[in-house]
């Protein structure tokens, strides 16, 4: 608790940047390059703080602005483009 109510309230309680700490992104990369050979950098990973994101990144990654998908109700809102 000590170690905690001393920390920087800021750094405690802050949303990470939006594709995710660029720290922990290198040690995912890393973790590519070493178990499975795949020339991955920090660049290459984006972290997400949940599933909706996650699809909405990968829906964005594949589909061009001007084509059209068709996503199955309910769904969040997020996905819609």
């Amino acid at each position: 608790m000590k170690k905690l109510i001393d920390e920087d309230p800021v750094y405690l309680h802050s949303y990470s940047m939006g594709n995710g700490f660029p720290e922990v992104r290198e040690i995912i990369a890393k973790s590519y390059r070493d178990n499975y050979k795949f020339p991955a950098s920090a660049d290459n990973v984006f972290i997400t703080s949940g599933a909706a994101g996650a699809i909405k990144a990968s829906i964005n990654a594949v589909v061009a602005p001007d084509e059209e998908i068709i996503l199955i109700t309910p769904y969040f809102a997020e996905y819609y483009m």
